[in-house]
């Protein structure tokens, strides 16, 4: 955890990124909440990529009522998913975030009830967003 550095201070990234190379072979996760907009994780993301960043993880999964965003940034960024919380209680909480594991979050009943339940102009606008932020 970086307890506390903004994608906004390239000061504090170029200083994590010193503290970094003190480190042999870090492992590195990007730690991304779901419940952040798609446009600041875009920022986020593009901020942290000054950093050897190995992959993803993402935080407040039971938080958030769509996980599309973990697909897209994964998508946008190139780089892999490891890991995803889903509560409070460490490290029970803890799980690796696996293709099968994304889908499930992605396409679970309720999604696919509401799916299903919305007009077809609002399914139409919500794949040109998707669309987009590939």
């Amino acid at each position: 955890d970086t307890g506390g550095v903004t994608p906004h201070d390239r000061d504090q990234i170029h200083h994590l990124k010193r503290l970094l190379t003190a480190i042999e072979q870090p492992q590195i996760h990007l730690v991304l909440s779901t419940t952040t907009k798609p446009g600041d994780l875009n920022i986020i993301v593009d901020a942290f990529s000054a950093l050897p960043v190995q992959d993803l993880l993402f935080t407040k999964v039971d938080e958030s009522t769509t996980q599309g965003n973990i697909l897209s940034q994964s998508l946008r960024s190139g780089l892999p998913l490891s890991y995803y919380t889903d509560g409070r209680v460490i490290p029970e909480d803890i799980h690796v975030l696996s293709a099968d594991a994304l889908m499930k979050m992605i396409f679970n009943e309720t999604n696919l009830r509401r799916a299903k339940a919305a007009a077809p102009e609002v399914l139409a606008d919500r794949l040109k967003a998707f669309e987009k932020e590939l």
